[in-house]
């Protein structure tokens, strides 16, 4: 029987799965209409995920709550909003022949424009994992044992400063170009959006069934923070833009 050691890598990700399944264990879903969106990247040349990114970056006007953290303010929790955007990325990484998912921190989504936050996500998808910036302090963290890692986390997760340096403010994964439709991603952040695949589906257009594009989305949301409703709310405000096609503010 073949066995391989049990990476601290892997070891890391997995108490933060562990802590993000007791934040976000909710989850919501849509199928959105994607044919304007579609086009646009198309036209424009740009991949969908800083677009997207930007797209959820413009709600935050509208519900600021889901741009928040929920922290302690010595021995109470408060809710706190933050300024900036800094929204956490999904990056596959290879290393060392493990292949695994970092979460780097894209700062102030909201102030950038689509080619900057492009060039950005490129130079961190390009970047080889030993070349980070902090490789040494987590490559020390790595090494601890899984429990001192969740208490790490944990203590993270106290204070919005700290947190909001390491997770950021909200959650970006995007597997539709693996085929995925739907998924749960179980962030710690206050949302999460998983972005699926676009599908060439059959749909009912202005009382007619056409053929259309149709992007799958799933927002994790931390309920204690605010409830269903409220993320019904987001998400369909994704889904109004994304169908209307109202691009130009990006």
């Amino acid at each position: 029987m073949k066995k391989i050691k049990y990476s601290g890598i892997r070891s890391t990700i997995g108490e933060f799965i562990r802590l993000g399944s007791r934040v976000n264990p909710i989850f919501i879903s849509s199928e959105i209409i994607a044919d304007k969106l579609k086009e646009y990247c198309s036209s424009n040349q740009l991949s969908y995920t800083p677009v997207l990114m930007k797209i959820i970056a413009g709600i935050r006007d509208k519900y600021p709550i889901m741009n928040t953290v929920l922290a302690r303010d010595f021995f109470r929790r408060k809710i706190y909003f933050p300024d900036d955007i800094d929204m956490a990325v999904a990056i596959e990484k290879t290393e060392n022949g493990e292949t695994f998912i970092t979460s780097p921190v894209v700062r102030q989504v909201d102030k950038k424009s689509v080619q900057e936050l492009t060039a950005e996500l490129k130079i961190l998808a390009e970047t080889p994992f030993s070349e980070r910036p902090d490789i040494k302090s987590l490559s020390l963290f790595n090494s601890f044992p899984a429990f001192i890692k969740y208490l790490v986390f944990c203590f993270v997760c106290q204070s919005q400063s700290l947190f909001r340096s390491f997770f950021g403010t909200i959650g970006f994964t995007n597997l539709g170009y693996l085929g995925v439709l739907n998924m749960y991603p179980h962030w710690v952040n206050t949302v999460v959006f998983g972005i699926g695949s676009i599908e060439e589906k059959p749909v009912v257009i202005d009382g007619a069934i056409a053929i259309a594009p149709v992007l799958h989305v799933t927002l994790a949301f931390n309920h204690r923070i605010f409830d269903g409703a409220v993320a019904a709310r987001i998400l369909d405000e994704f889904k109004r833009i994304i169908v209307s096609g109202e691009f130009d503010a990006l």
